[in-house]
């Protein structure tokens, strides 16, 4: 393991199996299987090639378009600017024509920033296959978001097992395009799915993943638009905001309306004094500020809970759009089929709602003739009119595109990752049995794998070994291929068959000085936060590091004796590390519920090769004094 504990790159060469080590077979646990693999790289990454330099070529063309057309638009300004200064000094007489050149300004105006977006379009394009191709390439680590918000501080193996924060399980996953696909994906890795569930999202992931087209489209939606929305501040300003308005209000309005344009009529005809007007006005300003506080509620917030709208609307159009085979895609799409009409539709309604809000008061050509009209008062009342009948339906809408999200991250996952399998989950009483397990965030071709059987009938396994020996990663293997098989992605395996387990885990503790918190109490708190764990499931696996390691052998022993078979008794499955050969008598007394394997290393002369084999029994030897020897401690 690496000092910060996150999973290290298996290093060097692979020696082959130590004397007498058992030979792979399925299901048979600490069995060992293949060594490091060279793994072929999919497919998939010669169609993200080809697909990158195709957009490389567009966005140099689009780059150099759109610097022709600033160039353009900067020389037209300039000749209208001067030239019409010249004209009207010298030939007054021939000023309209300038006219000419404010139209072809502002005709070059629109091409550039049409321009401009469509380059923005391919540089994003650009990036999204360059990102592919770094984690085809297993250089995706450190990029794009970590996660660490959308888990819950107390989850019972989310930091453990990395499934947040820089390098880890979310961060290769989160391929989405918004947070509600984000937020949906934490919680399918944060809690198991039942396995009718867990198969239908099998099924979708199965009929998204070969669409690299769709893949395309979602990722490139509006890349400037709603890029820092959050689709989910629509449901709390809806509910909010769906608070009643008096219905006389618009007849109030209309009358005001009316006044001011009769009074803007006759003053425009030179039949009266702008004293009228300015009147109708003052009236029209004073019940405004009376009406705002009503108002308030349900315009303030509409701003901010729309930016995201392009990017949410793209995504409700491309599922609605979509041709569901599988009986995952079918219920999904199913799901967005409400009176209110197609959802983009409606989505798309609010959004010019808004934007004609906006414009009452940005645009200052607009606003003083909005004010005279009540034309703020019309469109405030036509969106709540909007919320009234759409409103309930905004929850389902919002979970059926973050659902849709989170599934193309799962078939992502399994485009770029197509020799892993789905695995088989079942209901019963708890199972685990994995063929060729790896860990998914070591690269390919690096990774070792192991088997690994857990039931009813052998329950715990206690895997003793050397410093720096792989203990620690072969827990983390099994955790993260626990939540990826419970979440609907395929695992890193040849094989996984199992019930529903919750994952619980103490791997990474500390000790906190501002607390009071010794690393010992950190872990006790651990363990008993997993003893509840396995109280409240009928299914758990639970995942023990060096447990005890902090207190005198005596105790270790006795203490790890007595909490694991309380585990045991509650129906858990049980994994413990550790590096101290009198815990291995655990699993000896529990005859043939417990059982004993180990790791090693093979020492030539200084040098120490680790293999990363699950091998039978305990382990004969340590290592610590030879990694001292290794650093030039005198020991």
């Amino acid at each position: 393991m690496s000092s910060t504990g996150r999973p290290e790159p298996q290093r060097g060469p692979t020696p082959a199996p130590a004397p007498g080590s058992p030979a792979s077979s399925a299901g048979a646990p600490g069995a060992a299987v293949s060594g490091a693999r060279a793994v072929d790289a999919p497919p998939v990454l010669a169609e993200h090639e080809r697909r990158l330099a195709r957009w490389q070529a567009q966005l140099a063309q689009l780059s150099r378009a759109a610097a022709r057309l600033s160039n353009a638009r900067l020389a037209v300004f300039f000749v209208t600017l001067f030239g019409g200064l010249a004209v009207l000094k010298t030939r007054p007489e021939q000023a309209p024509w300038l006219l000419f050149g404010v139209v072809v300004f502002a005709l070059l105006v629109g091409l550039h920033s049409r321009a401009r977006g469509r380059r923005e379009r391919a540089r994003r394009a650009v990036e999204v296959h360059s990102r592919a191709l770094r984690r085809l390439n297993d250089d995706w680590a450190g990029e794009g978001r970590t996660g660490e918000q959308l888990f819950d501080p107390e989850h019972p193996a989310a930091a453990d097992i990395d499934l947040c924060g820089p390098g880890s399980l979310f961060q290769l996953l989160a391929t989405g395009r918004s947070n509600l696909g984000e937020a949906e994906l934490a919680r399918w890795l944060s809690a198991p799915a039942a396995p009718a569930e867990v198969a239908r999202r099998q099924q979708a992931v199965a009929e998204l993943s070969p669409d690299l087209e769709l893949f395309e489209d979602v990722l490139l939606l509006d890349p400037e638009d709603g890029a820092e929305g959050d689709p989910a501040q629509l449901l709390p300003w809806a509910a909010d905001a769906a608070g009643p308005l008096p219905g006389w209000e618009r007849p109030a309005a209309a009358l005001m309306a009316a006044l001011a344009f009769a009074a803007g009529t006759l003053w425009a005809f030179d039949l009266t004094s702008l004293g009228p007007l300015g009147l109708v006005a003052c009236g029209e300003a004073l019940v405004g500020r009376l009406w705002a506080r009503r108002h308030a509620r349900l315009n303030s917030g509409a701003t901010a809970a729309t930016r995201s709208l392009p990017v949410l609307i793209g995504l409700l159009s491309r599922l609605e759009r979509h041709p569901a085979r599988s009986p995952g895609m079918a219920a999904l799409v199913l799901s967005l089929d409400t009176p209110e009409g197609p959802p983009s539709q409606a989505l798309d309604q609010l959004q010019r709602i808004v934007g004609a809000l906006e414009d009452t008061v940005r645009n200052p050509f607009w606003a003083p003739l909005a004010f005279l009209a009540q034309r703020r008062v019309f469109l405030t009342h036509r969106l709540h009119a909007w919320l009234l009948r759409v409103g309930p339906s905004l929850p389902a809408w919002l979970e059926g595109a973050g659902r849709f999200e989170a599934l193309l991250c799962l078939a992502t996952y399994a485009r770029e990752h197509p020799e892993q399998p789905f695995p088989d989950l079942t209901d019963g009483a708890p199972r685990l049995c994995g063929r060729g397990l790896r860990h998914p965030l070591l690269p390919r071709g690096r990774a070792v794998a192991n088997d690994l059987s857990l039931d009813t009938q052998q329950r715990l396994l206690l895997v003793s070994g050397s410093n720096m020996s792989g203990k620690t990663t072969f827990l983390r293997t099994l955790g993260c291929n626990l939540v990826l098989a419970q979440a609907g992605a395929p695992v890193a395996a040849d094989a996984l068959s199992l019930t529903p387990l919750v994952v619980g885990a103490s791997i990474r503790l500390a000790d906190s000085l501002q607390d009071g918190v010794s690393r010992f109490y950190a872990e006790i708190q651990r363990l008993a936060l997993l003893d509840a764990l396995a109280r409240e499931h009928d299914g758990s696996l639970l995942l023990l590091d060096e447990i005890m390691s902090g207190t005198n052998s005596a105790d270790r022993l006795a203490g790890a004796r007595a909490y694991v078979q309380s585990l045991l008794s509650r129906g858990a499955l049980v994994l413990v590390t550790t590096h101290d050969l009198a815990l291995t008598a655990i699993a000896d007394g529990l005859g043939s519920a417990g059982r004993n394997v180990h790791f090693a290393e093979d020492v030539d002369g200084d040098a120490m090769h680790f293999d990363y084999r699950l091998r039978e029994g305990v382990v004969d030897h340590g290592n610590a004094l030879q990694l001292m020897r290794s650093l030039g401690l005198d020991v």
